[in-house]
């Protein structure tokens, strides 16, 4: 007999429980495998308490334990998975509870470890069902405020595990850059403790189109500080900060050694400001200040740098955007790293991709023809492309071995546009003028920038090309 007597009312309660879970259980939306070890354990309970088999001990308490779970289990399972998955932590911490309260009657009843060892790779199939669909995604990218932050950090804890080659990166950066941009929000793992940078220089050391780079430490290391340069133009402000904030979602997932490495986000040193960390780069400029300091340099070799870096990006579906020498920096040990993805986009083929067409002041002189123009190449409105960039990489060749900006002969934005669609490009200097410019490094780069994108070499083909070239 049980141990405490029941009547038969409060079994079929029991049951009945048992039975709602057992139904609801196969649409509960994550953490499917920790939650079904508790399925079954309720059930194993439930079947043999209602049986009333000898030696179960059945009370109150308990009952009100499978009530509890019941109406639980069937409110996540009802529950829109869009809604349910950025309360995932909020999620885990309820299951948790249910975990612990589950009464020792039931768990001594059975021989099933309760083990409570949640992961995302329990909720990686429910995320990629929702990057699947062009309307749950558009729901994610449309939230406002808490809902909004929810997603950012549970797409931000998603990509810390993910393997870039994994098909759902592209889309969880490409979602978490969209909303941040759109609210102005990093997300907690980008803040840096305070008080741990401080500033070695009180005015700076360096600008570019919109922010003003300092000089600080960190950890014992010298780092960049990058700040937005306030313009008092709200609408500029507010492009601007949006910007930056995307500039920070893609840097944080790049790794590689021609790319400037990226610390994290800090909020103390500037009022109101928030503050870029990466490394130091010692030996500044690619053209402006490290070949013009020396000279004799390896070209070639800044050159594989530059495109090995670029490859890399392009590997991830990254379009750079902004490529220039203005925005190539040469480390402490003369290895030449990409910056500023201020401008990136995801170049990838999905639904959640939207990009705005023009080019941007600034950037002229490294634009192709087809961004440009792009009616004019038969294309809609587009943004930067790998090709762009291909076309961009010409015009840091160009810089490489001149030491002159594109075009310099040409004052004015307007006329740079203009022979750049009428398919003119920089004449080859003469020896005397551009001695480290050769016939092959001269044939790569109208390779790279003829006027059909699509004649242009890819990134990885460059690379070969130019390490071959190295090897003579």
């Amino acid at each position: 007999m049980m141990e405490a007597s029941y009547d038969q009312h409060s079994l079929d309660l029991l049951r009945g429980y048992y039975d709602r879970i057992r139904s609801a259980s196969p649409n509960f939306p994550i953490y499917k495998d920790t939650f079904q070890q508790l399925v079954l354990v309720s059930g194993e309970y439930a079947l043999d308490a209602t049986a009333q088999r000898e030696g179960i001990h059945f009370d109150a308490s308990i009952l009100e334990w499978y009530a509890s779970f019941c109406d639980w289990i069937q409110s996540k399972a009802s529950a829109d998975l869009v809604a349910v998955l950025p309360q995932s932590e909020a999620v885990k911490l309820e299951l948790k509870d249910y975990f612990e309260q589950c009464p020792v009657a039931v768990r001594q009843h059975t021989s099933i470890p309760l083990l409570f060892q949640p992961s995302y790779d329990e909720i990686l199939d429910s995320l990629r069902d929702v990057m699947s669909s062009r309307e749950s995604v558009r729901i994610w990218t449309n939230l406002k405020g808490a809902e909004a932050r929810a997603v950012i950090e549970l797409l931000d804890a998603i990509l810390d595990k993910l393997s870039a080659q994994d098909r759902l990166w592209r889309p969880c950066i490409d979602v978490t850059r969209k909303l941040c941009g759109k609210l102005k929000f990093f997300p907690a793992s980008f803040s840096l403790p305070p008080g741990s940078v401080t500033m070695l220089s009180n005015r700076p050391l360096g600008s570019g189109g919109f922010a003003d780079v300092y000089k600080g430490q960190r950890n014992g290391n010298e780092v960049a500080l990058k700040v937005i340069r306030i313009q008092d133009r709200e609408s500029s402000d507010a492009r601007h900060a949006k910007m930056f904030t995307q500039e920070a979602v893609i840097w944080k997932r790049l790794q590689h050694p021609n790319i400037v490495p990226f610390h994290g986000v800090d909020v103390t040193l500037f009022p109101s400001q928030t503050t870029l960390v990466s490394d130091w780069m010692p030996r500044g400029r690619l053209v402006g200040e490290y070949l013009h300091r020396n000279p004799s340099a390896n070209r070639l070799r800044l050159l594989l740098d530059v495109t090995e870096g670029l490859a890399y990006l392009h590997g991830l579906d990254i379009v750079h955007g902004d490529l220039k020498s203005m925005n190539i920096l040469v480390d402490r040990q003369h290895v030449a790293r990409i910056s500023d993805f201020g401008l990136t986009y995801l170049n990838y083929q999905s639904q959640v991709v939207s990009r705005s067409a023009g080019v941007d002041i600034g950037t002229v002189r490294w634009s192709s023809p087809e961004l440009i123009d792009p009616q004019q190449f038969g294309l809609d409105d587009t943004g930067p492309t790998r090709p762009s960039d291909i076309y961009a990489l010409s015009m840091v060749m160009w810089e490489i071995f001149t030491g002159e900006l594109p075009f310099a002969e040409c004052a004015r934005d307007a006329t740079v546009i203009n022979r750049i669609l009428r398919e003119e490009r920089p004449v080859r200097p003469d020896a005397q003028t551009a001695p480290h410019l050769s016939g092959e490094i001269w044939s790569l780069m109208e390779r790279c920038w003829e006027q059909d994108w699509k004649a242009r070499p890819d990134a990885p083909m460059i690379v070969i090309a130019v390490q071959r070239m190295l090897e003579f």
